[in-house]
């Protein structure tokens, strides 16, 4: 058995002092929150999962899948209409983006958003309300067969991209501005609350 020295600064003493009590002596302690420490690292190393997404043209419908990790989701206008991009990172390290129509709710929201712009309290107000009426919709559906004047086109799509700079025209500026700043930020932020 290898002998290990560790350094336990004096604020420490007292939390190694009640680990080695509950743990059946410090090494058994340590052992296991290293093995924790170890297996949760590992997960975040892999955090890829098999991602399914829908696609469709012309009323023909088929699933894709793939093994990708999400980054972001952006609603952005393309040739007059609003477009939901989900963007996925995948463990060849392109980029996955499925676009599909932003419908209902989503559409009029992000019209709303296009308008005004970023600012403005009373969006907030709006989407709030319009939440509220979608969630009223859900429960008694009185629009069904109400066509929303935000609808566009119902084709979805799903298109790799190498690069962030491959995206350049392609993509609405909004899109690679997001998928830039999503890699800047962690995907999962911890809480201790």
């Amino acid at each position: 058995m290898a002998n290990k020295t560790i350094y336990v600064s004096d604020s420490d003493r007292e939390l190694f002092d009640r680990a080695a009590e509950l743990g059946g002596g410090l090494s058994p302690a340590i052992s296991e929150a290293l093995a924790d420490w170890v297996a949760k690292k590992e997960a975040e190393a892999d955090e890829f999962s098999t991602v399914s997404v829908q696609v469709s043209s012309e009323g023909v419908s088929k699933e894709k899948r793939f093994q990708g990790k999400f980054l972001t989701k952006v609603t952005a206008k393309s040739d007059g209409h609003h477009y939901v991009y989900t963007v996925y990172t995948t463990k060849k390290g392109q980029y996955a983006v499925h676009i599909a129509p932003a419908s209902g709710f989503a559409g009029i929201t992000a019209e709303l958003q296009h308008l005004v712009g970023e600012s403005g309290e009373w969006l907030q107000s709006v989407s709030r309300g319009a939440q509220g009426l979608k969630d009223k919709a859900a429960e008694k559906n009185p629009f069904e067969g109400f066509a929303l004047p935000f609808s566009g086109p119902q084709t979805s799509s799903l298109r790799v991209f190498a690069t962030p700079d491959s995206l350049v025209g392609e993509l609405p500026d909004d899109v690679r501005k997001a998928i830039i700043d999503a890699e800047k930020q962690p995907l999962v932020e911890e809480l201790d609350i």
